[in-house]
């Protein structure tokens, strides 16, 4: 288990009255283990109970939540996992107290929320996430805010409640049953709220004000297992996502110690006293927390990038090719099975063949569960990481846990398999898509220490720049597409790298030269862009910037027919109307745009498409009911801009002015800023000669 350097975990063991256990039976709650996971934007903590618990979560205004949970005595294992090192990390102090408190310290506001519980082995789990580098989160408002809508509707995976609110305010969750949520909204108004209509997952919700709180409570029709909580900074909207229960939970048996949550061999722990600084009270048994798991990345100070901590095993060949499940091996595997284990075998192979992942990685467990020595158990478990990862990559993030879990196994087993290093590079490629882009660096920087030469580089080398690319470190990214190019002309991992090189350019804003590198993409790798869809969508922005209109609205179309992972359907639409409206076809445009309002209403982008039908239709009121729903976000400021320069348009200039006021009073953080600027000086120019 590893931390980010920068997250402090205090845990504090501190007497509070009892919310109201969950279950009422005279027997005492034991925490019994407890265990941290982390990732470049996310933690995940782990308890393990004898039952469950009633418990509270609760974002703290300076960074990170705090978690309590209620009638829990602190185990021997618990206590043991405090006392195996002394980092500091995370501080816990124990006391004759049935109340357990963790403070998790991530210095960024929380994001999202997940919680899981497995009803099975008793797992109460927790997943934080804080905001990606990318991401512009806002920290709370210390004003009373207003819930101006909440709404009810049914998604295919889950139910969901969405509430709509004048600023950013402060919430907290509780769970006293298991059939119920409770959320607190802190210094807020209540204004409409919608109807529970055909109600799945949720059974009734009921929204009522107290003092000067507002609290949202929910009921299930079956005991909750699987929900979460997240902010979305454009609209204020604050979600609530219900699961069924079977889904899958976020804790894996790859994440957690083998002993987690067995009970110790019998053993006396030496604890020493410590005195808590920032408390009143003696505490006798203060212990000390650090999570066992080991990175294979650590930071070596400021500025001075990784290093490796952790070797992998050396495989028989210095160099490797992917995976590939060729003719002639199977043929070689099958003639040394029986007639039976043959027929288990071709039907893994059909759903291989067919893309049926979910199915072929059941038949696989079955085929080793039943034939344990066959000749095909090699190949068959890193395959079943290859079916995982293939499930990724269609969408299934959640599978990331699985996925590592698989290959690794496959490696433990077979270490001098010439597939590990492709394992490797593939378990780097689904830390990637799951958003664990520091533990894909740490794969791609063992293999490229392992292996300085071999056909894999190539492939590694553009697997690393895409992380740098996650994580906003776009140099870095140039370099190795850059160095691929240069020592690997012929590979065809050339293409991507090319595709990289045509981004970085877009986004620098040199359009002409960007343009080149697609041409020469085009030219030099015919099928490359029917194989990667982001190709249409790259290039089409840059002809948007070119002002190739018909060109671009003919490569937007390309990209939503074959689907683009990392844009949504509605926001390639939106683009679409955009290029109607450069165009001077203003009826198209609102056309596109009244499409994306209408049917998408929950999409971020419909924001956008709302922007640009005010900005059609030039009216004030619209662009008031836009600033008023996203606030200062960057989206609220356009359309306070566009309200300023419809005031300029029509010469009243006292009230243009009066609309930038806000956006003039801070430094310009975008153009938007600088335009507004610019536009009140225009204005107050005007001003001063019409008086």
């Amino acid at each position: 288990m590893s931390l980010l350097k920068t997250a402090i975990f205090g845990l504090l063991l501190l007497g509070a009255p009892c919310l109201g256990a969950i279950d009422k039976a005279s027997s005492v709650n034991e925490l019994k283990d407890i265990w941290l996971e982390r990732s470049s934007h996310w933690v995940t903590i782990v308890f393990a109970l004898d039952k469950r618990a009633a418990w509270e979560l609760s974002p703290l205004a300076e960074g990170g939540a705090e978690i309590v949970i209620h009638s829990v005595k602190v185990g021997q294992r618990s206590e043991a996992r405090i006392v195996e090192d002394n980092t500091r990390i995370l501080e816990a102090f124990v006391q004759d107290s049935l109340t357990f408190r963790c403070k998790v310290n991530l210095k960024k506001p929380l994001r999202q929320m997940e919680y899981s519980f497995n009803p099975k082995d008793n797992f109460l789990a927790y997943k934080l996430y804080w905001p990606l580098p990318s991401q512009k989160i806002r920290r709370y408002a210390n004003k009373a805010v207003v819930l101006k809508n909440l709404r009810y509707g049914k998604r295919p995976t889950c139910d969901r409640i969405v509430m709509e609110f004048t600023g950013k305010p402060m919430w907290s969750a509780r769970q006293t049953t298991p059939l119920d949520i409770t959320i607190r909204i802190s210094g807020c108004k209540v204004g409409s709220v919608g109807r529970l209509l055909s109600p799945r997952l949720i059974k009734s919700f009921s929204c009522k004000p107290s003092g000067s709180d507002v609290y949202l409570h929910i009921a299930a029709a079956k005991p909750l297992c699987n929900f979460r909580i997240f902010w979305l900074e454009v609209g204020n909207r604050l979600v609530v996502d219900v699961m069924p229960a079977e889904q899958a939970e976020m804790v894996s048996a790859y994440m957690l110690p083998k002993d987690f949550g067995r009970p110790m061999k019998e053993q006396s722990l030496q604890l020493q006293p410590v005195v808590a600084n920032n408390s009143r009270q003696r505490h006798t048994d203060t212990l000390t927390f650090k999570p066992i798991g080991v990175s294979v990345l650590e930071k070596i100070g400021s500025g001075a990038g990784h290093k490796i901590t952790q070797k992998i095993a050396r495989p028989v060949s210095a160099s490797f090719a992917p995976t590939t499940h060729s003719s002639k091996q199977k043929q070689s595997v099958v003639l040394s099975m029986t007639k039976k284990e043959a027929v288990a075998y071709g039907r893994i192979l059909g759903a291989l063949n067919f893309k049926e992942y979910e199915k072929g990685i059941a038949l696989i467990d079955k085929f080793l569960s039943r034939y344990p020595n066959s000749t095909a158990r090699e190949g068959l478990l890193f395959m079943k990481g290859d079916f995982y990862l293939h499930l990724m990559e269609l969408g299934g993030t959640d599978k990331l846990y699985a996925t590592l879990a698989a290959f690794k196994k496959a490696v433990k087993t077979y270490p001098r398999s010439k597939q590990v290093p492709a394992a490797y590079l593939k378990m780097a490629r689904a830390s990637r898509l799951g958003g664990d882009f520091y533990g894909a660096m740490g794969y791609l920087n063992l293999l490229l220490e392992r292996y300085k030469e071999g056909k894999f580089v190539s492939t590694a080398l553009v697997e690393r720049a895409l992380v740098y690319e996650k994580l906003q470190l776009v140099d870095k990214a140039f370099q190795d597409y850059n160095t691929v190019i240069r020592r690997f002309p012929s590979s065809p991992a050339c293409a991507r790298a090319r595709l990289g090189i045509a981004k970085y350019l877009h986004n620098k804003g040199l359009y002409d030269e960007a343009d080149k590198w697609f041409a020469e993409i085009k030219t030099n790798h015919p099928g490359f862009a029917q194989r990667n869809p982001e190709f249409y969508m790259l290039r089409a922005k840059n002809d948007l910037y070119l002002k190739r209109f018909s060109t671009a609205r003919r490569l937007f179309l390309l990209a939503l027919n074959l689907g683009v992972r990392d844009e949504p359907a509605e926001s390639i639409l939106t683009r679409i109307g955009d290029t109607y409206l450069y165009q001077g076809n203003k009826k198209a445009a609102k056309k596109i745009y009244t499409f994306v309002v209408t049917h998408f209403p929950e999409s971020e982008a419909v924001s956008i498409a709302q922007l640009r039908l005010a900005d059609l239709t030039a009216g004030l009121k619209k662009f008031k009911e836009l600033h008023d729903r996203y606030g200062d976000s960057p989206l609220g400021e356009l359309a306070l801009l566009k309200l300023a320069s419809v005031y300029f348009k029509s010469k009243a200039y006292d009230k243009a002015m009066e609309s930038l006021r806000e956006l003039v009073l801070k430094p310009p953080k975008d153009e938007a800023g600088k335009a507004a600027r610019a536009l009140f000086y225009q204005a107050c120019e005007e001003a001063i000669r019409q008086a």
